[in-house]
Formats: structure tokens, sequence, C-alpha cells
């Protein structure tokens, strides 16, 4: 028992000292990460945003130019709403929230 007092009373500050060191290099770690989650999760919103406002232009002068297909601009409609829900995915979502909550929740984040 006497050697193992001394080994701890000759290690145990070396090793709660590396332990801390562990711990906070993780939490720091940690930190970066979250950080670094939001911005990129601002700049998928961001693009989406972009994508979501040339694709209405698109579809608004598909839908003015006289014999233009309405498949284009059911793709062009698909196209927004797959930019949408990247910019719902950025924001987490809750998955049990009706349509007209996401809708109203994706107006908040548009700003529209």
């Amino acid at each position: 028992m006497k050697k193992v007092l001394d080994w701890i009373k000759r290690w145990g500050g070396a090793i709660g000292g590396l332990a801390i060191v562990v711990i906070g290099a993780g939490w720091l770690w940690r930190r970066q990460q979250n950080a670094l989650g939001k911005v990129k999760d601002k700049l998928a919103v961001a693009e989406a945003t972009k994508a979501i406002a040339r694709l209405q232009g698109q579809r608004e002068e598909v839908a003015k130019r006289v014999g233009e297909t309405d498949m284009l601009v059911e793709e062009l409609d698909a196209e927004i709403a797959l930019q949408r829900q990247r910019v719902i995915d950025a924001h987490e979502v809750d998955p049990d929230l009706s349509e007209e909550e996401v809708a109203a929740r994706l107006r908040r984040v548009l700003g529209g």
C-alpha cells in the first residue's frame, strides 16, 4: 500500500494535469466545431436563399413567355422547393411540425 501511495504522490499531479489538459482540449475542440457548424449553416442558408431568388426570377420569366411548357415551370418549382428544404435542414426544423408551421418558419428565416 505504501508503494501505491508513493506512486500516487509522485505521478498523481502529472496524471491529473494531463487529464485536465485533455478535457480542456476536448471542450475547446467541441466549441470550435459548433462554431464551424453555425458558419456552415449560415453559408447553406445564404446559398439556398440566393438560389431561390434566382429560380423565382427565372420562373416568372418563363411564365410570362407565350408558348413555354408548364414542364419547365414545374421543374423550377421543384428546384425552389429543394432549395427551401436546404434552408429548413440548415435550421434543423422539427420534423413533427405541420406544413403551415414549417412555411411560417421559412418565411421568418427568408425574411418574407
